[in-house]
Parts: C-alpha cells; sequence; structure tokens
C-alpha cells in the first residue's frame, strides 16, 4: 500500500507541474474565496478490476474462492452479480415497413425549452447569499437560467404565505420577461434550490405555480430547512441569538 500511494503522489504532482495542467482555462466564478492552489489540486485516481476466470468451470465447482481472487485484473468494471447479459439487437432494416414500425420514442431526459433555477435565501439572507451554489450548478448546467430570489430581502420575518406570494409573482414575471415563445413562455424546466426558511417560502410558492407551470416541475431542493419545525423554540439563548441578529439586521 505504501508504495501505491507513493506512485499515486508521484503522479499526481507530475500532473500539477505539467504544461497541459498549467494551461487549463479555469472555471468562470463569481467567488473565488474557496479555490485552492494549483500545487494542491486534488486528483483522484479510478481503480478498477474485472475477473477473468472461466464463469463456466466455477459454475461447475471447479474454482474457489481462492482462485477468484487471484483471476481479478486491472480493468472495466465487472458487472453486476446476477445481472443478465445484454441481449443482442438485429441488425437495422431499411424495410419501408420495418421503419415505420419503430417507436418514436423521445430520448430520456430531453425538453425544449429553457431550465431555470430559481435560488430562494433564508431568514434574515439576501440574493447574494446563494452566489456560491449558483456558480457552482451553473458548472454543470451552463445553459440554464438562474433567479436569485430578492422578492423576500427586505423582510424575511413576514408572513410565509405572503412571501411565497411574492416569490411566485417574481418567478412568473421571471419566466415571461426571459423565457418568451410566440405562444407563451417557452419554459421547459423549473427547479428551486432553498436554504433554510427559504425553503418554506418556496413551497408556499408551489400552489401559486401549479396551475401555469406544474409539468415543467422537476428539482425542489432544500437545505436546512425547518419543514417540521425547529426544536428548541423556547431555547433563551435562541432567543438571544434572534434578538441580537433582529438588532443587527435593522441598524
Amino acid at each position: 500500500d505504501q508504495k501505491v500511494w507513493e506512485t499515486h503522489s508521484r503522479i499526481a504532482t507530475a500532473l500539477r507541474r505539467s504544461t497541459m495542467y498549467r494551461k487549463l482555462v479555469p472555471h468562470v466564478v463569481q467567488d473565488l474565496s474557496m479555490s485552492v492552489p494549483a500545487s494542491t489540486h486534488t486528483v483522484f485516481f479510478d481503480q478498477r478490476y474485472a475477473d477473468t476466470y472461466s464463469t463456466e468451470a466455477d459454475e461447475a465447482g471447479g474454482i474457489d474462492s481462492l482462485e477468484k481472487m487471484k483471476g481479478y485484473v486491472r480493468k472495466v468494471p465487472p458487472p453486476a452479480l446476477g445481472a443478465p447479459k445484454p441481449a443482442e439487437e438485429p441488425p437495422p432494416s431499411n424495410d419501408a415497413d420495418a421503419v415505420a414500425a419503430r417507436p418514436s420514442v423521445a430520448p430520456r431526459g430531453a425538453y425544449r425549452g429553457a431550465h431555470v433555477f430559481v435560488l430562494v435565501h433564508g431568514f434574515q439572507g439576501q440574493a447574494f447569499d446563494m452566489r456560491l451554489v449558483k456558480n457552482n450548478i451553473s458548472l454543470l448546467f451552463p445553459r440554464a437560467m438562474y433567479l436569485c430570489s430578492t422578492a423576500n430581502e427586505k423582510d424575511t420575518e413576514a408572513d410565509i404565505d405572503e412571501m411565497g406570494n411574492n416569490l411566485a409573482k417574481e418567478v412568473k414575471a421571471f419566466v415571461k420577461d426571459w423565457c418568451p415563445g410566440e405562444k407563451g413562455p417557452r419554459l421547459g424546466r423549473l427547479s428551486f434550490v432553498c436554504h433554510s426558511n427559504g425553503g418554506l417560502v418556496a413551497r408556499s410558492a408551489l400552489p401559486r405555480l401549479i396551475e401555469e407551470f406544474g409539468d415543467k416541475f422537476y428539482t425542489f431542493l432544500t437545505f436546512s430547512s425547518p419543514h417540521l419545525g425547529y426544536l428548541y423554540p423556547s431555547n433563551s439563548l435562541f432567543k438571544t441569538g434572534l434578538w441580537l441578529v433582529r438588532k443587527v439586521r435593522a441598524s
């Protein structure tokens, strides 16, 4: 194991110092506070194994477990145990009847229109709080559109129902302005990523959006949202901290 670690360390160091690695274009993000020097970038080594022993001999009882362990080599990952072999597809036919009989099914995950991510901040927060989340999601979905909600920045202590209504109006206006279409908004998917109290606000907004965008709902993801309430509502330390936050916010 020590030799493997030393080999990985040597390869990773050589990779970080290579000309090719130094010329990589960095991701264009707004927040670079979490970036680290190239000399300390993590390098992953993917180690895969595949069995080389005869399945027929194994079924006949001619190979024991020790021999199986010796029969593994670094290669592609082996198939799952008990998984059936993929059926061989017949060669494509150019016959007109055969072509007409083929099902016209859209590829899995395909959709038309823009994918809009709505990012909702939490209690005493603001849209800028969600910038890091937005930056990371945009690396995976560079063509998507992002709405960092500002509808409730001025008063995060208002009624949840009222804030949900504000968010719903903001989402509808954003889709109308940024996803134009000939026969209404050209929206493909609508996803929500929320933090803390923002998860409750987004839940309150969903009933106001489902009639118009219900068939476009795709992802609803919340972080640290108190969907079942919070555990210590009568804790004096919690109340003191909340009072302090409100004072600082108002100053």
